[in-house]
């Protein structure tokens, strides 16, 4: 998901993997303030709004589910939003692999392309391209495409 800064800069909001939701808050708004783009070919489920709403108020059980998706997005975000702050680039990149990795996990298949990432991570591609070129001399890591694995 995308937003345009009133300069014409594209601002990665979001990036919804293979099985995840997104624009989950345009349920409680007229209009939505992001774009949709898919970076890769993907096949998407489409519910209408009055449909997950209703869902959301006659049962438990859906309503539980979406608020601890919703607690799991306000978690990854303040996640970025730390990982963000942080003034290097090869430190910044390197927080944000981690942060996708799974607990106790050395190995990570990121979604999206690194044009994306950077950008998620308020970072220029080719800074990116340079530091995991430099981190991959150093032996940090590997990559493999978007298949990270630390040493």
């Amino acid at each position: 998901m995308e937003r345009i800064t009133p300069d014409g800069a594209d601002i990665t909001i979001h990036v919804a993997g293979p099985g995840q939701s997104f624009a989950e808050s345009s349920l409680f708004s007229d209009t939505y303030h992001c774009d949709a783009l898919a970076v890769e070919h993907r096949e998407l489920l489409v519910y209408s709004k009055p449909q997950v709403l209703a869902a959301l108020c006659t049962r438990s059980d859906a309503a539980l589910d979406f608020m601890v998706h919703l607690a799991h997005q306000v978690q990854s975000l303040r996640t970025r939003l730390g990982v963000i702050q942080i003034k290097s680039a090869r430190e910044r990149l390197l927080a944000g692999i981690r942060s996708r990795l799974p607990s106790h996990g050395l190995e990570v298949e990121l979604s999206g392309n690194w044009k994306t990432i950077s950008s998620e991570l308020h970072l220029t591609h080719e800074s990116v391209y340079r530091e995991l070129a430099r981190l991959e001399r150093d032996g940090v890591l590997t990559r493999k495409g978007m298949h990270i694995t630390f040493h």
